[in-house]
Parts: C-alpha cells; sequence; structure tokens
C-alpha cells in the first residue's frame, strides 16, 4: 500500500508511493483536518477556514482563487505548478511563509515580492529574486538559475549564512561562486550544474568543505587537479553522495575514497588518459563500506574488485580506456577479471570500454570475458556493455573523436562533451 521511493543519488528514501485508494483517503482526511487547500479545477477545496497549505494544480480556478486570497495570511507553504501559474497571488502579505515551490514558473511579479518574506526557509525556483540576500532565514535553495544577467546574485547568496541546501544551475562558470560559497559555513547538501558552457579546471581547488558536508556534486561545473585534502574520512564522516571531476587522480586517491564511512554513491571522473597516466587500480578489502552506487569514468584499465571491498554495492558503471600491451600495460585480452563476483550485492553493472590499438578479436574476446563474468555472478545482475575505438589523435584534441566499433548484438553508449 505505501512503497518507498528511493533517491538516485544516494540510494536514500525521500519520498513514497501510495496505492490510489490510500491517496483519496489522505486526500479526504486533509479537507476534514484543513491539512492542505488543492486547487485542481475538480478537487477543490470548499472550505472557509485559514488557508495554512496552498497546491495550485490548474489555471481553471480563477474564481476559487479570488474566494481563497483572503484566506492566505497565515498560510505556510505555497507549491505552484506552470499550469497555474497566473493563480499565484501577490505573496507580500504572505509574511508567516516557510515554503515556497514555484519551479518551472515565471513569475516576474511574485518573484519581485518574495523577498519580503523574512521568515521563507524554503525556496524552490528556477529565476532569481532581485534582493534575495534579504531573506537571511532562508536554509534551503533548489535549481536556482543564474545567467549572465543575474551574476550579481553572488552578492545576495553571501549574505545566507544559514544556508544548507543550495542547488544552482549556472550558464557558464562564475568565478565569484568560490568566494559566495566560502560565506556559507553550513553548506550540508551542494550541487552545481554548468548548463552550456565548458567545464571549469581548478576553479574549486581552494574551497574547502566543512565537516557536515552531507552531498558534493560538482562533475558538471568543474574539474578539481586532484583530488582535494578536505576529502579525508577523518573529516567528512558524514558525506555520503559525491560526484566530481579530478584531473588527475592515483591509487592513494582511490584508497582515501574508500575509506569515507558513510559514503553511499560516487561518481568520479579522470582524466588519466589524457594526462598518459596508464595505471591500474585496485579497490580493497573493506574500502567503501556503505557504497551502494557506483560510476568510475574515463578510467585506464584496469579496476580490480578485491573480495571484500563493495559489500552492499548494487549499480556499477565503469567507463574504461583499454590499451594495447605496446603502450606498457601487459594485460591478456582473453583473460580479463575485474573481479566482480567480489561484490556479493552487486544487481547491475554497466561496462563501457574504448579500445586503442586492439584487433577486432581482441575486442569480441574482451567483452565475451566481461559478458562471462556478469553471467557466473551468483545474483545474475544485469548487464550491458558497450565498445568504440578512439582515434590516435584523441590525446591532443580531447576525447570528442571517437569511432564507433561497437558489435552488432551490443548497444553503444556514448556521451561526451
Amino acid at each position: 500500500m505505501i512503497e518507498p521511493i528511493y533517491n538516485w543519488f544516494d540510494g536514500m528514501i525521500d519520498s513514497c508511493r501510495v496505492h490510489d485508494m490510500v491517496l483519496d483517503l489522505i486526500r479526504s482526511l486533509s479537507r476534514e483536518e484543513n491539512f492542505v487547500t488543492i486547487l485542481n479545477g475538480m478537487d477543490n477545496t470548499s472550505s472557509s477556514c485559514t488557508i495554512r497549505r496552498l497546491s495550485l494544480q490548474s489555471g481553471k480556478d480563477n474564481n476559487s482563487m479570488a474566494q481563497a486570497t483572503g484566506r492566505l495570511l497565515q498560510a505556510r507553504s505555497v507549491v505552484a505548478f506552470p499550469s497555474a501559474v497566473a493563480l499565484v497571488p501577490a505573496l507580500d502579505s504572505c509574511r508567516v511563509l516557510r515554503v515556497v515551490d514555484l519551479e518551472g514558473c515565471y513569475l516576474s511579479q511574485a518573484t519581485n515580492s518574495l523577498i519580503y518574506l523574512e521568515k521563507l526557509h524554503h525556496l524552490r525556483t528556477t529565476r532569481v529574486p532581485k534582493g534575495i540576500g534579504n531573506l537571511t532565514c532562508l536554509e534551503r535553495v533548489l535549481w536556482l538559475g543564474i545567467d549572465g544577467s543575474t551574476t550579481n546574485i553572488m552578492e545576495d547568496l553571501c549574505l545566507l549564512t544559514e544556508m544548507r541546501q543550495l542547488y544552482i544551475q549556472l550558464d557558464e562558470w562564475n568565478v565569484k561562486l568560490l568566494e559566495c560559497l566560502c560565506e556559507l559555513p553550513k553548506i550540508q547538501e551542494l550541487i552545481i550544474m554548468v548548463i552550456t558552457g565548458q567545464r571549469n579546471i581548478g576553479g574549486f581547488d581552494a574551497w574547502v568543505a566543512p565537516r557536515h558536508l552531507c552531498v558534493l556534486s560538482t562533475r558538471n561545473s568543474t574539474w578539481f587537479s586532484t583530488l582535494p585534502a578536505w576529502v579525508n574520512p577523518s573529516l567528512l564522516s558524514d558525506l555520503t553522495g559525491l560526484s566530481i571531476a579530478v584531473k588527475e587522480l592515483h591509487q592513494v586517491h582511490l584508497t582515501i575514497l574508500g575509506k569515507l564511512p558513510a559514503l553511499r554513491c560516487l561518481e568520479i571522473e579522470v582524466d588519466n588518459m589524457k594526462l598518459r597516466i596508464l595505471e591500474g587500480f585496485v579497490v580493497g578489502a573493506g574500502s567503501f563500506p556503505c557504497l551502494v552506487r557506483c560510476e568510475l569514468s574515463q578510467f585506464v584499465w584496469p579496476v580490480v574488485f578485491q573480495q571484500g571491498a563493495m559489500t552492499r554495492l548494487r549499480d556499477l558503471t565503469l567507463e574504461l580506456f583499454y590499451v594495447r600491451e605496446s603502450r606498457g600495460m601487459a594485460i591478456s585480452y582473453g583473460g580479463l577479471d575485474l573481479g566482480l563476483g567480489n561484490l556479493p550485492s552487486l544487481e547491475d553493472v554497466s561496462t563501457r570500454l574504448l579500445y586503442e590499438g586492439a584487433s577486432k578479436e581482441d575486442m569480441r574476446q574482451a567483452e565475451a570475458a566481461l559478458r562471462h563474468a556478469a553471467e557466473m555472478h551468483p545474483n545474475h545482475p544485469h548487464h550491458n556493455i558497450s565498445t568504440g575505438m578512439m582515434n590516435s589523435d584523441v590525446f591532443d584534441n580531447g576525447y570528442d573523436k571517437l569511432v564507433d566499433r561497437t558489435s552488432d548484438d551490443i548497444v553503444p553508449v556514448f556521451g561526451y562533451s
């Protein structure tokens, strides 16, 4: 009757799905208790009580909204869907609002009025309200869009010292961002995405994460030069999710990551092939004790999992460069063994291989070895293997020139930029 929904990033439960009968019961009880007022054109609340929580789901209720406006003075939360954007009232009179969710809504009038809500704790919007620095009680701001016309918002963000959860979308990297984040000592979750521009290199190297950091995702915005010194098990005991790009990574760094006691999700992208760091990696026994999802991207072959490593891992994605022996790596193409059988909880494995200087037979043998390893695993995990060839100029021009050499029965998976 009640099904938990797990967060895609760290595997934690963050919501639930209920049966239709349970949903009908929840709606009925919510109306009786005046828990939430829903305006959707069909199931509107007709009560004359003060509105505490308002959900605007349809733009067909102008009359109902007009009747409800006078009962919004004590509203604690307002959630508006884009289809109901025309119904959003002026919010400056709702001085006790704690939560405002306007994701996907373009509301120039409402977002000028938001800055007067001094008690606001949670804001979800894609449009930056000018003067957001006045909202000094803000603890959560989700998917704040910043473009060339709103770069001055960084000065306002520096004032939000109570911030704990901050998700930002940038058109391109902003050099003022690092200075701003250094003024937010209570950050627990930080996600930064660059939508169009190139990923910055080294722009985050000077940042030091607070000890209570739980989630960090900057992989789609910037490259760390190497693994930061603050990524340390004695400093980040609460870290559950980490998604970063690191230019240069060595075995000692992977060993440090493996000691993070609470880490449940790891996404790490490296640039070792372009830097000609042709070393393999070993995930040792006892490392990554809580990890449930792992993605290792652009690693040079091989990554080997020893018995006792990643004992809770369910989902594994490997993106590997597989080089010929003359490049200094004496590996038998037909005898590949990643140690997948040493991962007792494995349910899903996806491997993407890029070859340099390998024959078609070499490729088929490697694919067959990986497929055999997945099929022989006691859990019989779902597996997907894709392959491709690198052009010789990949080292000079990055990873944008890839030639598909995928066999007929395997679906290619590429998405480099």
